[in-house]
């Protein structure tokens, strides 16, 4: 009699845990928050406050590094989950992107004539007559720069990458071309003089709306970023910013072979010498590991691995060779802001968490 109650209360467990578990399995009904992937397949929702990574990740059998990427506003610490929200816990119905292969399918569906490899991310133009495939470590604005075409341009011809590369997928081709939009050419105008009256002579071409007390310039090379361009000039990010506005605040829309400004009257660049400062022995919250200085405010108190930032060095670039994503580089060193914008040569950034 007592081992048939105990069947019965273990059967009921089970039917309460199995019922429980189908009732999560829904697509999106809810609010979201940006960043989740356009081919998410299921959802399942933030209840209450119980609902941690750790329950959607030992619930649905993914990593804490998928669930992260799927929901980057989550963050790397989980502070982000909201209670009501609905987060993507699943994509391409748990598919892998399939293997990289140089085959190649029939031409595209619009008849366009462009034979289109696979395989091929969802959404992407069908107007396009370049591709490019794309290798572990690339980063969107580098693909964007060394095929001629704007960030803007790649971002709405790729529209399942994100508007912050989260959805950028290795072994997968990308449109770098479509057709009647051709990369920009590699030819440069020779320098003409300025008619601003301060007695420098500005090269062309240059974008509109720059300032007109500028004393030194850039020629844009493929390959280049806003990050790296100020700092091998030693300028931050926001000077560049302000002196070049026509880049957008996010290097969008930075041309190739077009001067850029580096430096205006009455502002010195810093000098470019990168002697790192001695390391301390000041500890982060009792981790136990050994903090190095200088470091920007606000780094995560987990941080195991550090980087010493030197002329040239990007957030994408210091992310790639780190192996972590650029949405955990930007979350354990919140200063840098989420462009870049605030990144400090000779400061060591965090690389690893604990």
């Amino acid at each position: 009699m007592f081992s048939s109650l105990l069947w019965l209360l273990f059967s009921s467990t089970v039917i309460a845990r199995t019922i429980d578990k189908c009732s999560i399995y829904r697509r999106q009904d809810g609010p979201v928050d940006p960043g989740i992937p356009s081919d998410c397949t299921y959802y399942d929702t933030a209840v209450n406050k119980l609902y941690d990574c750790t329950y959607f990740e030992e619930n649905w059998g993914i990593s804490h590094a998928q669930f992260v990427l799927y929901n980057p506003t989550v963050l790397e610490d989980c502070s982000g989950i909201k209670v009501g929200n609905f987060y993507c816990v699943e994509v391409n119905n748990g598919q892998a992107p399939a293997p990289s292969s140089t085959s190649s399918t029939p031409p595209t569906p619009t008849g366009n004539g462009i034979v289109t490899p696979a395989p091929v991310r969802e959404g992407m133009s069908t107007s396009c007559d370049a591709f490019y495939f794309v290798k572990t470590g690339d980063q969107c604005l580098t693909i964007a720069s060394a095929n001629g075409i704007s960030l803007a341009d790649f971002n709405t011809w790729n529209p399942s990458a994100g508007a912050t590369c989260n959805g950028l997928w290795a072994d997968t081709y990308v449109c770098v071309s479509i057709i009647g939009v051709g990369p920009v050419t590699t030819t440069s105008a020779k320098p003409s003089t300025t008619s601003a009256g301060n007695g420098i002579a500005t090269p062309s071409p240059i974008q509109t709306g720059m300032v007109s007390n500028c004393d030194s310039f850039y020629l844009v090379k493929s390959g280049n970023e806003c990050g790296t361009i100020a700092s091998s000039n030693g300028i931050t990010t926001a000077q560049f910013y302000a002196w070049n506005p026509a880049v957008g605040s996010t290097c969008s829309s930075l041309w190739l072979d077009t001067y850029v400004y580096v430096s205006i009257v009455g502002v010195s660049p810093s000098p470019s010498t990168t002697t790192k400062a001695a390391a301390t022995t000041t500890k982060a919250a009792g981790n136990g590991v050994t903090t190095p200085t200088p470091i920007q405010t606000g780094m995560t108190t987990k941080c195991k691995t550090f980087h010493y930032v030197v002329s040239g060095d990007t957030c994408a670039t210091m992310a790639s060779k780190a192996g972590i994503t650029l949405a955990n580089f930007y979350s354990w060193n919140p200063a840098i802001g989420n462009t870049c914008s605030g990144l400090w040569l000779n400061t060591y950034a965090c690389i690893a968490i604990i």
